[in-house]
């Protein structure tokens, strides 16, 4: 779940001095202001990189290629409108589409390779990702198709069609029995991610994750923001809206690298995640291992791919795949 803060910002214009834009300051998802925690985007990278613009998508990338994305949503069978749920009643345009293990792996990350982008993304987080062991239902992730800052180690990913996949049933091994992989709780849990799928000035579009490393790619955290890109929304705050003060109980959200059994890099990082009060983060709960299942190279990254494939068995995943009448709005970064 993303906070979704607001922004907003004036025109001021002193006498002998340019027009200029006043920026609010960086929320603090504080309810007394005490522990904030550091922020892997401030105002010098806004400025700097994009051009002062606080809320950044997939509408900020460069396009994916057409025709490769509309091969892939092809390949994809049962495409349907998101469904509603118990919590989430509008209806919307987004669109599904189910594949096996297999398949869902191979079009994913075809659909995430872009010439230009993709080989500017580090090798160790280049391929398709398995969220191992993660509690909630969903399974696959790509983070390769985003923008990689060398100077400051970030990676800013956008939430975007073909980048996330869920289950549509419980694996036999699921986490602790499947508790939160019912139909119920992955489509809620996935349209909360999304939220309306459109770029602004919709408010409710989705947003992005940053990712900011060491050099050598060993450690890293990671930040989720919606509406503003300084605004971490990793709080308990995030989760109960109704309770500000729950504000102050941070998670932090690490990537560790772990030992593995293939020679590709990055092929597993511990992903952790830590609560607690401001930047004192000792409560570990939640925490579960990126696995990568397709190498940067298009290849299967044994012997994890044959490991999660015989993990699903024959449950299939769903994956956003665009809108029902306009597939491309989703699929393409539209440059504005």
């Amino acid at each position: 779940l993303w906070l979704k803060s607001g922004m907003a910002g004036t025109v001021a214009l002193e006498e002998g001095k340019p027009l200029v834009e006043e920026r609010e300051a960086a929320p603090t998802n504080s309810c007394c202001g005490c522990c904030p925690a550091p922020r892997h985007i401030d105002d010098a990278f806004v400025d700097k990189y994009l051009d002062g613009q606080l809320k950044w998508g997939y509408w900020k990338m460069p396009p994916r290629n057409p025709q490769t994305l509309e091969e892939q949503r092809m390949k994809l069978i049962d495409r349907e409108a998101f469904p509603v749920t118990s919590v989430i009643k509008w209806e919307t345009k987004m669109e599904r589409g189910f594949a096996s293990a297999k398949d869902m792996i191979d079009i994913m990350y075809h659909a995430t390779i872009a010439p230009g982008i993709t080989e500017k993304v580090p090798e160790h987080l280049r391929g398709v990702y398995w969220m191992k062991d993660n509690g909630v239902g969903e399974e696959l992730v790509v983070i390769q198709w985003g923008q990689w800052y060398e100077e400051e180690g970030v990676l800013l990913v956008p939430m975007a069609s073909f980048m996330w996949a869920w289950p549509d049933g419980i694996p036999t091994n699921a986490p602790f029995g499947g508790v939160m992989y019912g139909p119920q709780t992955t489509v809620t849990g996935a349209r909360v991610l999304l939220g309306s799928g459109k770029p602004p000035p919709d408010k409710n579009g989705p947003g992005c994750l940053s990712f900011k490393f060491n050099r050598d790619m060993s450690y890293g955290t990671l930040q989720g923001h919606f509406n503003d890109v300084r605004d971490d929304t990793v709080d308990l705050g995030t989760f109960i809206p109704f309770c500000p003060c729950c504000s102050c109980v941070r998670g932090l959200f690490t990537m560790e690298l772990l030992d593995s059994q293939s020679s590709e890099l990055g092929s597993r990082y511990k992903r952790g995640i830590w609560w607690g009060l401001g930047t004192f983060t000792p409560i570990e709960f939640g925490s579960y291992t990126l696995t990568k299942v397709m190498k940067g190279n298009g290849e299967p990254n044994e012997p994890y791919y044959s490991e999660f494939v015989e993990y699903m068995g024959d449950v299939r995943l769903f994956t956003w795949s665009g809108f029902v009448d306009q597939p491309e709005q989703a699929t393409m970064g539209c440059g504005c």
